[in-house]
């Protein structure tokens, strides 16, 4: 939803909530993602492509957060910040058997190059909640893209 939006700035806030007995996976509101880093940390890792380019919707998970957008000079800049947390100890339905991050952030900046050809740099963390022993740290990204459409 956007909660406010100006030529120079936009706030737009997010809530997902998906029902512990509903398979996300095979439904409509399952975004199309690609595997970045190819393994993950955890069993319980939040792949980065997950929630840095598609709405964060899991089976289990209640996500609400929001994004800021602007602009710093002639650069646009957006910040992203979500919130984690479980719906139920039910997991069956799942890819995931518990929470093991609490907040996910982000900031990205971009440059256009050239019409059509876009330079982004991103540093993501998603921070642990600590609720599982083993893991129990913070993930960082920090990722360069160039992006040429045609």
């Amino acid at each position: 939803m956007d909660l406010l939006k100006t030529p120079d700035f936009a706030l737009t806030g997010f809530l997902s909530w998906v029902d512990p007995e509903y398979d996300v996976v095979y439904s409509s509101i399952h975004p199309y993602f690609e595997l970045i880093e190819g393994r993950s940390l955890s069993p319980n890792h939040i792949p980065w492509e997950r929630w840095l380019r598609n709405p964060l919707t899991i089976t289990n998970f209640e996500v609400y957060g929001g994004t800021l957008s602007t602009h710093i000079g002639e650069f646009p800049i957006e910040l992203c910040a979500y919130k984690v947390s479980q719906i139920s100890e039910w997991w069956w339905e799942s890819q995931y058997a518990a929470v093991d991050y609490d907040l996910l952030w982000a900031i990205n900046i971009r440059k256009a190059l050239a019409h059509g050809a876009n330079l982004s740099l991103t540093y993501a963390q998603e921070r642990a909640s600590g609720h599982n022993p083993v893991y129990n740290s913070t993930n960082h990204l920090l990722q360069s893209q160039l992006t040429v459409g045609f």
